[in-house]
């Protein structure tokens, strides 16, 4: 497909974007995440915290027609950094009546997914953002998020928005970038491998795939990394 000329890539800009930031996630999250409340309680742990504690490494894909961005890329150049605010910052911010804080907070997880999800907002951000891998969260320690509405798919936007993010966090002084994509999803890791991404090379599952960078259990993730010379 053609190239739509008429779109460009732009800073996030809040509140005006935020509309369209959680459009974009609704139809662009995995199966697992669209059902209430999980749905909602998920768009604040991997779409809201960016834009808010990060805005300088944040850019949204804008079409040109005055309609809302169709896309996003959204990132951090320090996550560890990026957690402390989130619970100094983040979580104060954040709306009790949407988003009820669970009484148990890290010690006991609930099977219940929302319950699961909420626990992760309020009192574990480290597992959001792949602390139990010190690794790879320390030799690759930005982290991104990206996503485009299937009406701009397969327009070479995606790459454009990668070469946007990684200027950004260079800037930033961070060296070396990581994400997580769906295990199941061979398409995204032959376009990532494409742009310079590698598995992060250690064996996350005990072995039983036979594979570097990819979890065990339910909701398997590969694990890529990138390199961002300074």
């Amino acid at each position: 497909m053609a190239q739509d000329s008429i779109a460009f890539i732009r800073p996030v800009s809040l509140p005006s974007d935020g509309p369209a930031l959680d459009h974009i996630f609704r139809v662009t999250c995995g199966e697992s995440l669209k059902t209430e409340p999980s749905w909602t309680i998920s768009s604040y742990l991997w779409c809201h915290p960016y834009p808010l504690l990060s805005p300088s490494t944040c850019f949204v894909l804008d079409p040109g027609t005055g309609d809302l961005p169709v896309g996003y890329i959204l990132s951090t150049p320090n996550t560890r950094r990026f957690a402390k605010d989130w619970t100094e910052k983040y979580v104060p911010s954040l709306d009790r009546d949407l988003l009820p804080k669970p009484d148990a907070i890290a010690t006991d997880h609930s099977e219940d997914k929302p319950t699961q999800l909420l626990q992760t907002l309020y009192g574990d951000p480290e597992k959001a953002l792949n602390f139990s891998y010190p690794g790879l969260v320390d030799g690759w320690p930005g982290h991104l998020h990206i996503d485009i509405l299937p009406s701009h798919q397969g327009q070479g936007w995606g790459r454009k928005l990668i070469d946007t993010s990684l200027e950004a966090l260079r800037a930033e002084g961070c060296k070396g970038v990581h994400l997580g994509m769906e295990a199941g999803s061979l398409g995204a890791l032959q376009f990532y491998t494409k742009l310079g991404f590698s598995r992060y090379l250690e064996v996350l599952d005990g072995g039983v795939s036979g594979e570097t960078g990819r979890t065990g259990g339910e909701g398997q993730v590969i694990y890529l990394v990138k390199d961002v010379p300074v």
